[in-house]
């Protein structure tokens, strides 16, 4: 206790011997009492460790990253060029030579075209056709017959 009053009453006498000198403007006159026995650890910086966008990558991780860009590109470019047939300088193509293709001429007609028998027989056809277009498959009015529901059972 007596050192603390002692350190109290030493106060005055200190700042009049600072205010003596020329005031020192880059560095703030901080006063700490002093505790007996007692040490105090210089202050530590802590700093934080700086984490990268991507977190923790391995080396070999970039390197293999690197590699598949690598081979996308090239296989971007390989297709490119084999899709798209570059022009050789020095060399052209030759222009096809037009032609006329003939028009055919008409069938003849058969000898039995107009044949009385063949018409009959075509005509049969189609009645035999609309015939079988309009047979009612389901047959909708073939019904079965009501049944009767009430049942009893007598002993």
């Amino acid at each position: 206790m007596n050192k603390l009053t002692n350190l109290l009453n030493s106060i005055p006498a200190k700042l009049a011997g600072l205010l003596k000198k020329k005031p020192q403007i880059s560095t703030p006159l901080v006063m700490t009492p002093q505790v007996a026995n007692v040490e105090v650890p210089p202050p530590t910086l802590e700093v934080e460790p700086k984490v990268s966008f991507f977190g923790k990558i391995n080396k070999k991780e970039i390197v293999i990253l690197v590699v598949m860009l690598l081979a996308i590109i090239i296989l971007a470019l390989l297709a490119v060029v084999f899709k798209i047939k570059l022009p050789i300088p020095g060399f052209e193509q030759p222009t096809p030579t037009p032609f006329v293709t003939p028009i055919p001429s008409p069938t003849p007609v058969p000898k039995y075209f107009n044949d009385a028998d063949v018409l009959k027989i075509e005509e049969n056809t189609n009645i035999l056709e609309n015939e079988l277009n309009n047979i009612d498959i389901e047959e909708s009015n073939i019904q079965p017959r009501p049944l009767d529901w009430t049942i009893n059972f007598k002993k």
